[in-house]
């Protein structure tokens, strides 16, 4: 049985502590806050420990970091190597220069849950089967997050950081190609963070496609939809409460059904952070990917401000090293 322990207090902590419980070989044996007494409550609702960071890591085999952005760093300092595997919930939190410079980073994995669906595991098996598929489309609708630090400025970014960093691997895996520049348009709240996002992307595909993603918040249960067409098929994968996956009209079955954590991939993702512990997997997807990630949103950040333009993502950074990163999705 491995050992997850999980910093944080907050709903993602609550989220990882529950799908802890549906994953094989894995046991939550705690709960830590950032400070002492802040996950007593999360740690008695799941029956679990309320620990301190410290006796956190010392009882853990791999840890789960649902802390916000700008506390990620110090956390993962204070773990260093003495754990057998990370899972850092928000995306964002990997790219900061701190963490990049860590010396001891234990193999890290970044929260991308979806990526783990068995929905989303299908619907990228059969785009694989398509034949110059040239029309991509992602689309993401959810409620204006209010816990935490989200949708305020201290976050970092509004929609396009979440959900849009955690959706984004889903269309980068299912076009297979680097992304060479992307275009955007934003719409900002009062508070000048970005409620709504569309992008278009420009890719080194051989032959030419059309590659789009929109997200929003909106009052409205959380939906990603995935469209991907060629000029004989049409695969459309729908991720909310109750997944679902045709493909040319036909409904496809999907294990599952009656568990979120399961069908959302919380499940398969916990159990890939169990496997990459016991050296039997490699972090997927990887610490490399955040920087790759945080280099689009930032790109379709420069694009929103000046009219739309092509920007090519991050400077110095070869954008290919994010497809690379998930190029394994159909062998994992």
């Amino acid at each position: 049985m491995t050992a997850i322990g999980i910093i944080g207090a907050g709903r993602a902590a609550a989220l990882h502590a529950a799908a802890t419980e549906t994953a094989p070989d894995a046991g939550l044996v705690g709960i830590a806050g950032r400070r002492p007494g802040d996950a007593a409550e999360l740690a008695s609702q799941a029956g679990a420990s309320d620990l301190s960071i410290e006796e956190l890591i010392t009882r853990s085999d791999a840890i789960v970091v649902a802390v916000p952005p700008v506390d990620a760093p110090s956390v993962l300092e204070q773990i260093g190597s003495r754990v057998g595997a990370v899972l850092v919930e928000t995306p964002s939190a990997c790219s900061t220069p701190q963490l990049a410079e860590l010396p001891d980073r234990p193999p890290t994995m970044i929260g991308a849950n979806i990526l783990h669906a068995p929905a989303t595991r299908r619907a990228l098996a059969e785009i694989a089967k398509m034949t110059t598929p040239h029309h991509f489309a992602l689309r993401s609708r959810s409620p204006r997050p209010d816990w935490g630090s989200h949708a305020s400025p201290e976050f970092g970014g509004g929609a396009i950081l979440d959900p849009g960093l955690r959706v984004l691997p889903v269309l980068l895996a299912a076009i297979a190609a680097p992304i060479n520049t992307v275009s955007a348009d934003m719409g900002l709240d009062i508070r000048r963070i970005d409620d709504r996002a569309s992008l278009s992307f420009v890719t080194a595909a051989k032959h030419q496609r059309d590659v789009t993603m929109e997200i929003a918040w909106d009052d409205v249960d959380p939906m990603v939809e995935l469209e991907v067409a060629s000029d004989d098929s049409v695969v459309q994968l729908r991720l909310s409460t109750s997944p679902s996956l045709e493909v040319d009209g036909e409904l496809v079955g999907i294990p599952g059904g009656d568990n979120p954590f399961f069908d959302l991939g919380y499940t398969d993702q916990i159990a890939r952070l169990v496997a990459v512990a016991a050296r039997s997997a490699a972090p997927w997807p990887g610490y490399e990917l955040a920087s790759g990630l945080i280099n689009i949103a930032t790109a379709a950040a420069h694009s929103a401000t000046h009219q739309g333009v092509d920007v090519e993502p991050g400077i110095g950074y070869a954008p290919r090293s994010v497809w690379q990163t998930l190029g394994g999705v159909r062998d994992i």
